[in-house]
């Protein structure tokens, strides 16, 4: 194993960020379409090409690789090229530079900052995120490299020991494409979706707004607060994060469709596909992002949707017929999906979570990470844009001329969010299964509740602006109090980051000590072949397969002990040797790990672990001389199995 550095881990970020923005963009100016709109879809458009491929490959004997990847998505350039020469219609370009010319700065400076937020936090290219979800993330990136298969039906087998699950694999599967490694892949994707989240932020900040300098104080504030969030909250789950920053691209196309309808006049009907296709992509990265996208749009979507109906309604007996006709389509094709899916919606809706508190949920609100127990609670900006959006919301209710349908629309979206993220909290009633989909987690909603309310807080200044111009002094002013105001959640942030790093302080229970991670070269220079060995994930073994090329655990995630057959595996004091051996023989190990280093039981570190495979240090007693002498490497006792034939 090469520990790799930080230009490796940049390199790796902003690769990826270009992989997703550079060809979307592509395709979605050859369709005309308004710069800032183009760049905030780009992501989206790129990740449903690749979803595509991702399904497709397999069954043409095709890989997973950087050069196939690039070779599809120049293809998908050349030939959409090719066909909005011929029928993409004429718009005019005027003031259209300023998108560009902000963005490149601004994503320059969402990078500078996350990467500082990292290193202040303890992170380093090569130090695992430490996290259940994490783990599954960093091993999945790992089995994508080495399978060159990101099918979401079958890619992921090896992890749920050769169960065939369907899971969300774009987005691991995108940092699989490079030679950097699954965890330094992992810790790079965090980065990419402060980037993406920069590039969707600038055309939402944008909405009924011409003001360049209030749409990057936006983007700013958007990309310092909500994506550093992400990184904290939700890099556990980095499909989802993704996924939420995806859409706001689709999001923007939405609105733009609804409230600057002049603007896009030329171009609707590529927009409405653009748009489409980023919802798609933002769907593939996570199918959690078709609640979201609804969370958010169906504000601006539904008015215009009664309206439209209603006159339709009106033409005649035909118009109706066609209305309930395309009415009973739709309920029936989402009645058909819930039922494909019912399996998957059970287990959603019926998600355990402690009972809680709405009481409690809005007394934290304001804290940073709130939504996480695990985590300390710390004050941020949070507070400060929180209280900047009850005074936008109270000069919206006093002033009529600043309550246009686009802040009306954004509010609203602001509290269905809001209320969510409530529900989410607790206590456990019937309405709380409305934040099902988002697993009834806080952690998932409330960066969804800030991507509304900062727009609808922008909304109402860009309406300030417009009829009270600011002196150049006072933007000025303000400029440099937007920009203090991120910068101000680093330190803040840094803390967070490092308790999800810092193997001393992981609040979710430290699974990896420093004297671990540096055995495992050691450790794999002890074997020349790879090699199945039976390993505890919670005391180190889980990140062997990540952070190794040739030891392959058993179990490289929590909560998944496989079929019956395999059971003895995880619970061998539990049955007989026989069984025990049976077991492992159809699991094809070879060799059992126990860590005994001084640090044993991660005792002295971060929070404690909860006890999952505690009964593997049974397997000695139980194996006895089935198991050869233990051999000590680096801290590891590493035991040959020695199963007779007879036994097996």
């Amino acid at each position: 194993m090469v520990l790799t550095p930080w230009w490796s881990l940049l390199a790796t970020a902003v690769g990826a960020g270009a992989l997703l923005v550079l060809p979307g963009t592509l395709i979605a100016k050859s369709w005309q379409l308004p710069n800032r709109l183009a760049v905030a879809c780009a992501s989206g458009i790129t990740l449903a090409i690749l979803g595509g491929y991702s399904l497709l490959a397999p069954a043409i004997s095709l890989r997973w690789n950087l050069r196939h990847v690039l070779t599809v998505l120049t293809l998908s350039v050349v030939a959409n090229a090719i066909v909005a020469k011929r029928f993409a219609p004429r718009r005019q370009h005027r003031g259209e530079g300023a998108d560009i010319r902000y963005l490149l700065p601004l994503g320059l400076a969402v990078v500078i900052t996350t990467v500082l937020t990292f290193a202040l936090g303890g992170a380093h290219p090569h130090l695992p995120a430490q996290a259940w979800d994490a783990l599954f993330h960093q091993n999945a990136i790992a089995e994508m490299a080495r399978s060159q298969n990101a099918d979401p039906t079958t890619a992921l087998a090896a992890l749920y020991l050769g169960r065939h699950v369907t899971y969300p694999t774009l987005w691991d599967g995108l940092f699989a494409l490079f030679p950097t490694g699954a965890v330094t892949g992992y810790n790079a994707s965090m980065i990419t979706i402060a980037l993406v989240l920069t590039c969707a932020s600038w055309a939402w900040f944008r909405l009924g707004s011409s003001s360049v300098l209030l749409a990057a104080g936006g983007t700013w504030l958007s990309a310092s607060l909500v994506s550093v969030t992400t990184l904290t909250t939700l890099g556990a789950t980095a499909p989802y994060a993704a996924s939420l920053v995806v859409l706001l691209g689709a999001a923007s196309g939405v609105y733009m469709l609804r409230f600057s309808p002049s603007e896009i006049a030329p171009v609707r009907w590529p927009t409405i596909i653009i748009t489409a296709i980023a919802a798609l992509g933002a769907t593939l990265t996570h199918p959690s992002a078709v609640f979201s996208l609804l969370v958010i749009c169906a504000p601006a979507l539904l008015p215009a949707a009664g309206r439209t109906g209603a006159t339709w309604w009106h033409r005649g007996l035909g118009a109706r017929i066609g209305l309930i006709t395309a009415g009973t389509c739709l309920l029936l094709g989402a009645a058909g999906g819930v039922w494909v899916a019912r399996e998957k919606f059970a287990t959603v809706f019926s998600y355990q979570r402690a009972g809680g508190s709405a009481i409690a949920a809005l007394m934290d609100f304001p804290l940073d990470i709130s939504s996480l127990s695990t985590h300390p609670p710390a004050i941020s900006s949070l507070a400060i844009v929180g209280l900047g959006v009850v005074v936008s919301a109270g000069l919206y209710l006093r002033r009529a001329h600043l309550r246009t349908p686009l802040a009306t629309a954004l509010l609203i979206a602001t509290i269905i969010a809001f209320i969510l993220d409530i529900l989410a909290a607790g206590p456990n009633w019937v309405g709380r299964m409305l934040a099902g989909p988002w697993y009834t987690q806080r952690a998932r909603l409330t960066p969804l509740v800030w991507m509304a309310a900062l727009g609808f807080l922008s909304a109402v200044l860009a309406r300030v602006a417009t009829t009270h111009p600011p002196r150049f002094r006072r933007r000025q002013t303000a400029v440099i109090a937007v920009v203090l105001l991120g910068l101000a959640t680093v330190p803040a942030r840094a803390t967070l980051v490092a308790h999800t790093y810092d193997p001393h302080q992981i609040s979710y229970g430290t699974m990896l000590t420093t004297a671990q991670l540096e055995s495992i070269p050691k450790l794999e220079a002890a074997f020349p072949s790879p090699t199945r060995v039976l390993v505890n994930p919670v005391a180190g073994g889980g990140y062997l397969f990540a952070l190794s090329d040739r030891l392959d655990p058993v179990f490289k995630q929590l909560g998944t002990t496989g079929p019956a057959s395999l059971w003895p595996l995880s619970h061998p004091d539990n049955y007989r040797a026989s069984q025990v051996c049976q077991a492992l023989e159809r699991a094809q190990v070879t060799h059992y790990l126990r860590w005994v280093g001084d640090e044993v039981n991660n005792a002295h570190y971060g929070a404690k672990q909860v006890p999952a495979f505690a009964s593997l240090d049974a397997l000695p007693a139980v194996l006895g001389q089935q198991l050869s002498a233990p051999t000590l490497i680096a801290g590891w006792q590493v035991y040959r199995i020695e199963c007779p034939p007879a036994v097996q």
